[in-house]
């Protein structure tokens, strides 16, 4: 009886976890389509968003920009978690370098566990400190700094987990080059006198 619920909790969690992924890998398919970027390049922007949410905590401790105050204490954590962060970003360096080959699933290993426990994470605690943040009048500037840090890295996560999408010409690319090509075009004419 005991492992039919675990059973049916693990098709849960992997389904929802599909569900995620696929939307995840639709996103990287349209972004790579406009940009000519991998989700790697996304997943980079993800970890800028979380050290930039680490970041203006600490900065709040000198130059007061937020609500609260930062302790000592928050200014140690947070610094440790921006410079840890950095990492990731040469790690999403090597995997964007390495983006068609077997090399490239050695760099984030993430199971759907781990995704799906980031993924409620942030859908239960978000909404909570949105509340919290209205009851108590604090600012909306606030709220998306305190939420941003649990959103961007359960994006991250997705975006690391998913295969990139074939490449292809960036519709960006292709503007760029009908662009310069109709500058080719142009001859000039002769005038006579």
């Amino acid at each position: 009886m005991e492992n039919d619920g675990e059973g049916e909790m693990m098709e849960f969690v992997t389904s929802v976890d599909n569900y995620f992924i696929s939307l995840f890998t639709k996103l990287s398919a349209w972004f790579m389509r406009l940009t000519g970027r991998t989700n790697f390049f996304l997943a980079k922007i993800m970890v800028c968003v979380m050290i930039a949410s680490c970041m203006v905590s600490v900065i709040n401790f000198w130059f007061p920009l937020l609500s609260f105050p930062t302790t000592i204490l928050g200014v140690v954590f947070n610094g440790t978690i921006s410079l840890t962060l950095l990492i990731l970003l040469t790690l999403c360096d090597e995997a964007e370098k390495n983006v068609f080959s077997h090399k490239r699933m050695l760099f984030f290993i993430h199971t759907p566990i781990l995704r799906f426990v980031s993924l409620m994470f942030t859908f239960n605690v978000v909404p909570l400190l949105f509340f919290i943040v209205i009851v108590t009048s604090k600012g909306i500037i606030d709220n998306a700094i305190n939420n941003a840090y649990m959103v961007s890295s359960t994006a991250f996560l997705y975006l690391t987990s998913i295969h990139p999408p074939t490449p292809g010409k960036s519709k960006i690319r292709e503007w760029a080059e009908s662009f310069a090509a109709g500058f080719k075009k142009l001859v000039p004419i002769k005038i006579q006198n």
